[in-house]
């Protein structure tokens, strides 16, 4: 399922939907990368991640 994202503001911030922080792989960390080197600031809602997941998650 591809991700949407959403614009907060006209220069800094995007909503990040229909991601599942639990399953993301390569090629979704790297667009989730891409996403936030275009807008800085991520706002991904609803989440229910375990710590070691948070930990993978960030590496």
């Amino acid at each position: 399922m591809p991700i949407e994202v959403v614009p907060i503001t006209g220069s800094v911030g995007a909503e990040v939907r229909g991601l599942d922080l639990n399953d993301v792989s390569i090629d979704l960390a790297e667009e989730l990368r891409q996403v936030w080197l275009d807008h800085k600031v991520l706002v991904i809602r609803d989440q229910s991640i375990s710590r070691n997941a948070h930990i993978e998650f960030g590496r």
